[in-house]
């Protein structure tokens, strides 16, 4: 059994094009701690945002972040602990792929920043279990979404730019 298989994902449930993105059975694995939607505020997070998506196709996915903050009893996002906040940011941004196709620009940013601290966080620890594990797990996350970042930048520089149509008279 393939990687992907042994997932057992109903790839009806994501966007079509979502796969072929997070091309890595590591962001799609619900049992990974370090996936971005493996720990339990990042699967969380996928059901709330599919959740919202049904009700608001075009909802801020940023935004999305405060009400959720409501819902898991906080006052707001401020009111979250740091590790649950990171782990939101980020989680928000993988499940933004996974179901619209594409990372909303801001969402992106907010993730690349809780990635950094993080990052940080972890160096910072006394002997932190799984460390060289967890630190490999980040780099592989910032990484794709510096990717999609790319893919982003390029697809929308070339889709919203008319070139002049030249005619060749042949003699």
């Amino acid at each position: 059994m393939s990687p992907w298989e042994k997932l057992g994902i109903d790839w009806q449930d994501f966007h079509p094009k979502a796969k072929s993105i997070l091309d890595d059975p590591f962001f799609w694995d619900c049992t990974n701690a370090f996936s971005p939607n493996g720990n339990d505020t990042g699967a969380d997070l996928l059901e709330g945002y599919r959740e919202r998506l049904k009700k608001n196709k075009e909802g801020h996915s940023a935004k999305f972040i405060e009400a959720l903050a409501k819902r898991w009893g906080y006052n707001g996002c401020t009111d979250m602990d740091e590790e649950t906040r990171d782990e939101a940011d980020v989680a928000l941004a993988f499940a933004d792929i996974k179901l619209r196709g594409r990372c909303d620009a801001q969402a992106r940013q907010i993730a690349l920043d809780a990635i950094k601290n993080q990052r940080r966080i972890a160096h910072d620890e006394t002997d932190p279990p799984h460390l060289q594990e967890r630190l490999k797990a980040l780099e592989q996350i910032e990484a794709k979404l510096i990717t999609v970042a790319n893919f982003e930048i390029r697809h929308h520089l070339f889709s919203n730019t008319t070139f002049p149509l030249f005619s060749v008279a042949v003699m």
